[in-house]
């Protein structure tokens, strides 16, 4: 029988997404680049990652912490290392589920060569098998 959810998949990391991981946190991905794009009503920084076809748009919370952990300059997050977990914030006066940044690393420069491999080859490979 077909699911739904496999029926309209979404190309962006969700909390269902995460839940699929243990402790609700995602296993250590690679930043593989970050763009700007177009997502409605404005433009939003977006995270693509080497272990993964499903991309991250940052909400302001998210880029700050990266921010924070690796510089304001995006493209020196090529290569970094970041975890990411399910945890609560309020939206339109009620508590749900969210994707924060856990943790950031910076990345050293064998790190930065492989993401960078894997941004020229981008659609060539599969990704390493993780639960989204």
């Amino acid at each position: 029988m077909a699911k739904v959810s496999d029926m309209f998949a979404n190309e962006y990391l969700t909390v269902d997404d995460l839940a699929k991981c243990a402790g609700r946190r995602s296993p250590p991905l690679t930043i593989m680049s970050v763009t700007e794009e177009d997502m409605g009503n404005k433009d939003k920084l977006v995270v693509s990652f080497v272990e993964s076809a499903k991309r991250l748009p940052l909400n302001k919370t998210n880029a700050v912490q990266l921010s924070e952990d690796l510089g304001d300059e995006t493209d020196d997050w090529r290569g970094a290392k970041v975890t990411l977990g399910v945890e609560k914030t309020m939206f339109q006066g009620k508590r749900v589920d969210c994707i924060r940044v856990v943790l950031a690393t910076k990345p050293d420069a064998t790190a930065v060569a492989a993401a960078a491999a894997a941004a020229q080859s981008a659609g060539a490979g599969t990704p390493t098998e993780i639960p989204f």
